[in-house]
């Protein structure tokens, strides 16, 4: 084990006596009397629409707590979001088909509440969006007097049918609004989604206003982000051989791993759903004693000292909590493709070394499990489990590998 790989490892480890700190973008925030301000306004890449932001006026300033009581909205400059603050009743009632079926229609829970909702069309009419903490998405529209209208669809249960039933109020609201301008069947076939609404929003201004005179602004959702940095930690391995005549496990000390990863999102919810390649440099050090089972007094030492490097694909789910600190699991596999050995030998106080193992693999492949947390916008933390298929090529002869890891993620 060389100074130089403890280093890289302990470097990789830094995160556990560092502040998190988030990721900030240049941005304005409005007041309720009509001042504006400009600084750097917290963007993590929140999978539900915030519940507050915090607001710099410089990078190196204090951070300060807004909530939509305190704003009349703010804009993101970079990735040209606009949120506005608004006052709207929510029906925010469980979609649990086991709670709904024993709930009374008269006691739905209805918040009357000041939000934040994102502008993802914007005009002389205007069409709003937020994700509740619940997972369940929501659209206003804002008419050209100022008025909101939330647009419902509604999940009821169904006691007929002993299923749950969306009633599609949003198509008579949606009516209300628009008049004339767009054909009722038109408006029936509209599906509760940001590109059907806008569909009908647009086909409203061009017919009340004309093509020429329609003040658009659309926002196209922005794609969720890749992002990439190092990793680094370190790992327990136990290896179980199995023989013909023999059986043996031995376990290692701690043997640090390093490298480097990429992770794209699978979908439009922020960093939900995940695809992760991570390309990691990992060693196995193991020494010890086993006794032949026809030898139970003569013991052999044994001593395995391995580099590999290791390709992992895994696919990861975190929760989408709007807290700073996100539970994440994920599956995958690795392919590890040995590039060093220092050591594979057995031996004897009688005897001199001997290989321990002929012609092994030098390919290993494995399955991983993990559980962790995402910490802020740059921090990812797991304890992992990967069980391998080790390096023994011989007929009547297996090795299975058991390592277990603590690994910290940096994203860049």
């Amino acid at each position: 084990m060389t100074a130089k790989f403890w280093l890289c490892s302990l470097l990789c480890l830094l995160c556990t006596i560092q502040s998190q700190a988030g990721h900030y973008e240049k941005g304005t925030i409005y007041k309720p009397n009509g001042d504006s301000l400009q600084g750097y306004i917290e963007n993590t890449y929140k999978d539900k629409t915030p519940q507050y932001i915090l607001f710099k006026t410089t990078l190196d300033a204090t951070a300060i707590t807004y909530l939509p009581t305190d704003l009349a909205g703010f804009y993101y400059a970079e990735s040209d979001e606009r949120f506005k603050s608004m006052q709207v009743k929510l029906d925010v009632t469980t979609r649990s088909a086991e709670n709904l079926a024993t709930m009374h229609p008269g006691n739905r829970n209805i918040q009357d509440k000041r939000i934040f909702a994102q502008c993802i069309l914007k005009g002389q009419v205007s069409l709003y969006e937020y994700d509740h903490l619940s997972g369940t998405g929501y659209f206003i529209v804002e008419d050209e007097n100022g008025g909101l209208t939330v647009l419902n669809n509604t999940v009821v249960y169904n006691h007929n049918s002993s299923a749950l039933q969306t009633l599609p109020y949003y198509r008579t609201e949606l009516l209300e609004i628009v008049g004339n301008c767009v054909n009722e069947k038109t408006i029936d076939a509209t599906p509760y989604t940001a590109k059907g609404l806008k569909t009908v929003i647009k086909q409203y201004l061009s017919c009340k206003y004309g093509a020429e005179n329609m003040a658009i602004t659309e926002k196209v959702k922005a794609k969720a982000p890749v992002q990439y940095g190092f990793m680094g930690g370190v790992g327990i391995t136990k290896f179980e051989w199995e023989h013909v005549l023999n059986r043996f496990e031995i376990d290692n000390y701690f043997t640090p791993t390093i490298g480097v990863f990429v992770k794209a999102s699978l979908s439009k919810k922020y960093l939900r759903w995940a695809a992760i390649a991570e390309l990691q440099y990992r060693s196995i050090n193991l020494n010890g004693n086993y006794f032949a089972n026809w030898n139970l007094a003569d013991p052999y030492k044994v001593d395995i000292d391995l580099d590999y490097v290791q390709l992992n694909v895994i696919g990861e789910y975190t929760h989408p909590f709007t807290s700073k600190i996100k539970p994440r699991f994920g599956l995958g596999i690795g392919s590890g493709f040995m590039v060093r050995e220092r050591n594979n030998s057995y031996s004897k106080p009688t005897e001199g070394k001997k290989p321990l193992i002929e012609g092994y693999r030098k390919y290993d492949q494995s399955w991983i499990c993990l559980v962790g947390m995402n910490i802020g916008y740059r921090w990812d933390v797991d304890a992992r489990y990967d069980r391998g298929a080790g390096f023994a090529n011989t007929i009547g002869a297996q090795t299975i590998r058991h390592t277990v890891y603590l690994i910290t993620r940096y994203r860049l």
